[in-house]
């Protein structure tokens, strides 16, 4: 899941919209292709880190528990909230179909 700060939202509303879009073709690429994109990862974090990388004997990554915000029932939240809330690990409230962005339908995207 991605957020926006509220004032990049407002002052780069095209570019935000760039970059969500981008996001969810990711996510959809490391859905549909793993092994790839775990390899194309680490290859990046190799050339990222240079030789300290390099000295890693076993670098991987687990790119497997990447969720759209869509493919979140606000249900379940809301139930495992009020659970938390009912054991007293959280004091909040909170209202998970308030709390979870529902893009609209790709036609109007």
């Amino acid at each position: 899941m991605t957020s926006f700060d509220p004032g990049f939202l407002a002052q780069s509303p095209a570019l935000a919209k760039a970059v969500f879009v981008a996001y969810r073709q990711a996510i959809g690429f490391i859905k549909a292709h793993p092994e790839e994109a775990q390899a194309m990862l680490v290859q990046e974090v190799r050339r990222a880190q240079g030789a300290r990388a390099r000295k890693l004997k076993d670098l991987k990554f687990r790119l497997v528990n990447h969720v759209l915000s869509d493919e979140i029932d606000p249900r379940i939240v809301q139930r495992q909230s009020d659970w938390y809330q009912a054991q007293g690990i959280s004091s909040a409230k909170i209202d998970a179909a308030q709390l979870l962005y529902q893009p609209p339908p790709i036609a109007q995207r």
